[in-house]
């Protein structure tokens, strides 16, 4: 008997890959763009401070304590406004502007930077020279005085003494500033602080014993130097 050897092969199941393939479009970077606009820096500003200061009196001087002072007051100004015109802190329509959370306060301080006082008179052909005797140094018995008037359009939030007396060294004295908690980040257009305050100057020359040089003579006292000092803080 024959046997027929059926041999069995291996058979190779092949299995196709389905390859899927998608087709995607590049990527499209968009560019974020925006426009800020920067609001302008607040800054103090003072206007006013006299360059000279010139006293006079209807009197006569005869030995005794002599107070010569201002004709007319003059006015000094501390305002608001943006950095970019200064002047319109103190005059015409305040910009609007920030502090950019740095707020600062203004200060204006006075002090007697030189107390000497020069008398003199004309002497021969209209020279100017010197009297010893009523030539005199600025001090607690003859001080030189700052008053002040505060007008009606100053904001309360502003601080000013009404008499600065007994200027006699170069130690500041306040003649104007604003409290710092009243000073806010943001000010609207023609809303920044503005204050005027009216002053008047006199001093008080001192009395001698004695006969001045020259009797009759038109007598002018110069020097003795105020400084003002403005600072915003």
């Amino acid at each position: 008997m024959n046997r027929q050897k059926i041999g069995a092969g291996l058979m190779a199941l092949a299995l196709p890959v389905i390859a899927l393939s998608m087709s995607v479009g590049s990527a499209n970077a968009a560019s974020v763009e925006s426009t800020v606009t920067a609001m302008e820096e607040c800054a103090w500003q003072v206007a006013g401070v006299p360059t000279t200061i010139t006293l006079t009196t209807e009197e006569k001087y005869v030995g005794d304590e002599l107070v010569v002072s201002s004709e007319t007051p003059s006015t000094i100004t501390v305002g608001l406004s943006g950095s970019v015109d200064p002047a319109l802190a103190t005059s015409g329509t305040s910009t609007e502007c920030t502090f950019y959370n740095d707020e600062k306060y203004p200060e204006l301080n006075v002090a007697m930077s030189s107390t000497s006082v020069r008398a003199t008179f004309p002497g021969v052909g209209g020279v100017a020279t010197d009297d010893p005797d009523l030539s005199f140094n600025v001090g607690a018995l003859n001080p030189f005085e700052v008053n002040t008037t505060e007008d009606v359009a100053c904001p309360v939030a502003f601080v000013t003494p009404a008499t600065v007396s007994e200027l006699i060294n170069d130690t500041p004295t306040s003649l104007l500033s604003m409290e710092a908690l009243s000073v806010v980040n943001e000010y609207a257009a023609n809303s920044g602080p503005r204050c005027p305050i009216n002053t008047n100057y006199s001093l008080t020359i001192p009395s001698i014993t004695g006969t001045p040089a020259a009797p009759g003579a038109v007598y002018s006292f110069s020097g003795g130097s105020v400084s003002f000092v403005f600072a915003a803080n």
